[in-house]
């Protein structure tokens, strides 16, 4: 539902008057931190260990399953409204 969205919406009538130009200051103070961080060199044809390849695995099939999952009902016969199958998270 909309719910969460207008709540957060809403919510913001509770803070101070300058929240947002606080909030730009952060940000751009948050920015300015990354550019001082040392970079760190990226090796041409470096391997990845196992631990790293076990995590890019796990990461990219969770993010491959919340891209098919929800589309599931298009591969059902028959109108979803009318069936039900595969509705719900579409």
């Amino acid at each position: 539902g909309v719910f969460p969205y207008v709540m957060l919406v809403v919510s913001m009538t509770y803070f101070e008057p300058e929240w947002p130009v606080q909030f730009w200051r952060f940000l751009q103070r948050r920015a300015d931190c990354w550019d001082s961080l040392p970079r760190m060199p990226f090796k041409r044809g470096s391997k990845l260990s196992l631990w790293q390849k076990t995590v890019v695995a796990m990461l990219a099939s969770f993010m491959a399953w919340q891209t098919l999952y929800p589309l599931r009902h298009w591969t059902y016969p028959g109108a979803v409204v009318w069936t039900e199958e595969g509705h719900r998270f579409s």
